[in-house]
């Protein structure tokens, strides 16, 4: 039996429990990129500083291209949502206003987008 990260979430209506290999499935939070895409074709998205105590930096964008930007909290909640213009291949999310816990950062534009695992401290 694989080692559960949280023993108890809430996604949407349902009552589920979360481990390592359905985390992803159960939050939606799938990566997909086309040769078209404004997420980076050949890098995955990056976030640092990680553990991270106010802000992150999202990295491996495309330079001046608007971003939804959305975080999921450890019960898949939606957390922050926004829309943010990539300036130099980054984005900066501010975490101030979130408690202390994991969390998944979605970053794209349209049907193209990645997720990344980022802890707040």
């Amino acid at each position: 039996m694989k080692k559960l990260i949280y023993s108890l979430a809430i996604v949407g209506l349902a009552l589920v429990s979360i481990n390592e290999s359905n985390a992803q499935r159960a939050f939606n939070l799938s990566s997909s990129r086309s040769n078209a895409g404004t997420v980076s074709n050949f890098e995955a998205i990056k976030a640092s500083p990680n553990p991270a105590a106010s802000f992150t930096v999202i990295s491996n964008l495309i330079d001046n291209v608007n971003y939804e930007i959305t975080v999921f909290n450890a019960s898949g909640q939606r957390v922050i949502h926004n829309t943010e213009k990539s300036v130099g291949s980054s984005i900066t999310v501010d975490l101030r206003t979130l408690t202390r816990g994991v969390y998944w950062i979605r970053v794209g534009e349209g049907r193209n987008f990645q997720t990344v695992k980022v802890l707040k401290i």
